[in-house]
């Protein structure tokens, strides 16, 4: 993996950065305004309508929504992925931010074996998110989490 840092002299490119900028920041602000784990929203998932199961976005927006007023923990609870496309929205968005001030344009090059093994890592990381959507079944009760704890009596 390698970056560089390229010159992009010119108003569309600054333009389009700064839209994207736009987009992103009202999309999260609009998510902690909102806060759909406290005030609900549209069943948005069409695997969860048709065969009540979570697929494995199931629980982002409440997540986000926790997470953007600081609950760390309730924001995992509700789907693992908030937590990384929170940390991955912020570090778009400072790139972003520095783009545009500096005029330039950060630019990642992935070799081919990379790209496989993060196509992996994204697909396994699915997979086990899924898998923890599926049995612990957030929202079911106060702490999911504590379905995955088995108490033995003494």
């Amino acid at each position: 993996m390698q970056l560089q840092i390229v010159s992009k002299p010119g108003i569309i490119p600054r333009l389009a950065r700064l839209f994207a900028l736009a987009v992103l920041s009202a999309g999260l602000y609009g998510i902690y305004l909102w806060n759909p784990a406290q005030n609900g929203g549209p069943l948005m998932c069409p695997m969860q309508w048709l065969f009540d199961l979570p697929c494995p976005f199931c629980g982002i927006s409440r997540g986000l929504g926790v997470l953007l007023h600081g609950d760390i923990y309730q924001g995992f609870v509700y789907n693992p992925l908030s937590v990384a496309l929170l940390l991955g929205a912020l570090a778009l968005w400072i790139v972003w931010c520095l783009e545009c001030v500096f005029q330039s344009r950060a630019v990642i090059s992935v070799s081919p074996q990379s790209k496989r093994w993060l196509n992996i890592g994204v697909i396994t990381s699915l997979i086990v998110v899924w898998g923890y959507l599926l049995l612990c079944r957030p929202g079911a009760g106060d702490d999911p989490l504590s379905a995955l704890i088995v108490s033995y009596p003494l």
